[in-house]
């Protein structure tokens, strides 16, 4: 059977230089993971779980292409934010 891609992320919006951690969700027995991260820095990678950090402010796409014996999948996302500037609230 042909694998899922799926993922999250720690959040989708980040101030830059701080990390965001995209965290695999793929499902069918997946043996490699290709993630691309435009922007990002590493720009890909190759980790199940990779932590990405951002410098430029802007919005940034990110794919991630699941492979297994029966083939493979890609999922993309495309709103993914850097800020210059971040404003926290205490609840």
């Amino acid at each position: 059977m042909l694998p899922t891609a799926g993922f999250s992320t720690t959040s989708t919006s980040v101030c830059i230089g701080n990390q965001v951690q995209f965290n695999n969700q793929s499902s069918q027995s997946v043996t490699a993971w290709n993630w691309t991260f435009e922007g990002g820095n590493p720009a890909t990678s190759t980790l199940e779980n990779p932590v990405v950090t951002y410098s430029q402010t802007g919005t940034y796409n990110v794919s991630l292409t699941v492979t297994n014996a029966s083939g493979q999948n890609t999922k993309h996302y495309h709103r993914l934010y850097a800020c210059d500037y971040c404003t926290f609230y205490r609840i």
